[in-house]
């Protein structure tokens, strides 16, 4: 189907609800228009792997892609898909951050109470979640719309020695259709959490091996209802129609963030869309892929080859199972890697020299099995996580001289009428 919307008013209000506050009809249509798919207040623990996160104002399921473009044009039509200019990197400024100047993992939220999201700007951030399996949501929740694909985007098909997958289809099933059909090429992401989209987004990987190398294609869906389709060299945009303007702000794909006028996200994630145009092509690179800002993934191809045998696809899932499961908490509650890996360096291995493995705060702990795991192990709030990572990175960058990168988003706000996480605030340690 045709990717274009109709322009609706263009910001202005719908005539029979005019009187209303602006933000309160917006979900009063959406209600009426997702039945049963649109829930209010929703805790987003369940929706993450680290079982942690305050509730969405509002989190809706999108099952269709003509529901994706209703989605949008409504969106459009409340005046909240104009998105604004960049937000920088909170998270690029590393050193000086670690040196004494201010807390990364304490950074104040472009969503929090600080943010331009009050009532000076009307803007309403929305948030694309994906499986939740490498984000920390604060305890305050999201202000705004979040965003799943489900039903239609979490199909795939195999072509040939090809997969076309929806962005919302969780690579174990990529996997698993990959042994039924003799493929090779996706027996890395053994193990690996999340969806395809999300995997796009950060290019996730294990060791050498990435996501993005297999991607010959991937389908984006713009604010204004166009669509593009992205390739590793050129683009095809297939005629559709071409976006108005070039949409700015925090990148939107799948388990990415980005705003109607102002982003929600704590910074810039690191799969995060970077100055890509839009007509472009796919960049890949370690832990990020570079995308057209406010480009939501819909569907993507991957490109495999055949097995020896669907035995021998096996014996490599099983092998690599087997790696993880002794060097990894996998059955623990948390978010993957908490940190990047310097170049030529094991984030794991200096938390580990810098004697952390095992100490705790609140009801989060760094893991004693891998040292780059953070896990919910009694009921952790994000505030926990938090004061961890900023320990982690102080500690690491005082006995090493290395700055970690975070690899996890943390998105959202504070608790409210809870004090923000200041510097030098990491709280009472306690050590097994």
């Amino acid at each position: 189907m045709s990717c274009a919307i109709r322009r609706g008013f263009q910001g202005h209000y719908h005539p029979e609800i005019q009187g209303q506050p602006r933000r309160q009809a917006f979900w009063n249509h959406l209600k009426s228009v997702f039945k049963g798919d649109a829930k209010f207040q929703e805790p987003l623990r369940g929706y993450t792997s680290f079982g942690i996160g305050g509730p969405a104002d509002c989190l809706v399921t999108v099952t269709t892609m003509e529901k994706l473009l209703e989605l949008i044009a409504l969106m459009d039509t409340y005046g909240y898909s104009n998105f604004m200019s960049d937000h920088p990197d909170r998270h690029s400024r590393e050193t000086e951050s670690l040196c004494g100047a201010e807390s990364l993992c304490g950074a104040e939220s472009l969503c929090g109470a600080e943010s331009p999201c009050g009532s000076e700007n009307p803007g309403m951030p929305f948030f694309m979640l994906g499986r939740g399996t490498n984000l920390l949501v604060k305890d305050g929740g999201i202000r705004g719309l979040v965003i799943r694909l489900g039903g239609e985007f979490r199909q795939a098909r195999v072509e040939g020695p090809r997969i076309v997958s929806g962005a919302a289809c969780p690579l174990s099933s990529l996997l698993r259709l990959s042994v039924q059909h003799g493929l090779s090429g996706l027996e890395f992401t053994t193990g690996i959490p999340g969806s395809l989209g999300g995997a796009l987004f950060m290019n996730a990987g294990a060791g050498p091996e990435e996501i993005g190398p297999l991607v010959s294609e991937v389908h984006l869906v713009y604010p204004d209802g166009s669509c593009e389709v992205l390739g590793t060299g050129t683009c095809r945009a297939g005629g559709l129609p071409r976006p108005r303007h070039r949409a700015a702000g925090a990148p939107g794909v799948a388990g990415a963030a980005g705003n109607f006028e102002t982003a929600g996200v704590e910074d810039a994630p690191r799969g995060s869309a970077e100055d890509t145009p839009r007509g472009g092509s796919l960049d890949f690179s370690y832990r990020r892929c570079s995308l057209p800002r406010g480009g939501i993934i819909t569907r993507a191809v991957v490109q495999l080859h055949p097995a020896e045998s669907k035995d021998a696809v096996l014996a490599g899932i099983s092998e690599r199972y087997t790696y993880r499961a002794s060097r990894q908490p996998l059955r623990e509650k948390s978010a993957g890697c908490i940190f990047k890996n310097p170049p030529g360096e094991s984030a794991g291995r200096l938390i580990d020299q810098a004697g952390l493995k095992g100490i705790s705060i609140g009801g989060a702990q760094i893991s004693t099995v891998h040292a780059n795991f953070i896990i919910n192990r009694h009921g952790a709030s994000c505030s926990d996580v938090l004061r961890l990572m900023d320990m982690i990175q102080k500690r690491v960058y005082q006995s090493s001289g290395i700055a970690l990168e975070p690899e996890v988003l943390v998105i959202g706000e504070d608790r409210i009428g809870e004090d923000r996480i200041e510097e030098g605030c990491i709280g009472q340690e306690q050590k097994d």
